[in-house]
């Protein structure tokens, strides 16, 4: 096969992702929500939802009729939001997924921008990468050893990049 032939923009990877899916990223992140918190409190209102994405009431609403129309929700005007059976079943995917995601990040060591770098990089990953990752923190829960030799080696690494930054071009640029 030629190389070029499976290459694609970052627009085209998105284009056949959602030609495969049926929910937005943004939809995923209020499901995701809705699940969280159903699980801890048993009754999701739309305004809750609203403050716990920092987005708009008529967003929450659109995206809410788009939900209960694809069977994940179900809802009514001013009422809880209750998930299905399928809702629930993707909620708790999608909720594994972000856990995931971003124990992998803090494995590595990022602190700062780990809620954004793993919203970013959640809704992007096939179910092999996540399998990969989920085995991968499985791995360095099992062997403390071998995550503390990482956590040193990253520390050390960044240490040394951090004098070479000032030197390094490429780095500049960023």
């Amino acid at each position: 096969m030629n190389d070029s032939e499976g290459f694609r923009t970052v627009r085209g990877y998105l284009l056949l992702r959602r030609a495969a899916h049926e929910l937005t990223p943004g939809m995923e992140d209020y499901l995701e929500m809705i699940y969280r918190i159903e699980q801890s409190d048993h009754c999701v209102r739309a305004h809750r939802l609203a403050k716990m994405l920092n987005v708009q009431a008529p967003s929450v609403s659109r995206v809410l009729r788009r939900l209960a129309q694809k069977g994940y929700i179900q809802s009514r005007p001013y009422g809880a939001i209750h998930l299905t059976a399928k809702g629930n079943k993707l909620g708790e995917f999608l909720l594994r997924r972000h856990t995931t995601v971003q124990q992998f990040l803090q494995h590595l060591g990022v602190h700062k921008s780990l809620l954004t770098d793993t919203e970013l990089i959640e809704h992007h990953l096939s179910e092999e990468a996540l399998t990969g990752l989920e085995l991968l923190n499985e791995f360095l829960q099992q062997y403390p050893q071998i995550r503390g030799e990482l956590c040193a080696f990253i520390k050390q690494q960044k240490t040394k990049r951090r004098g070479t930054s000032a030197s390094d071009p490429a780095r500049q640029e960023r």
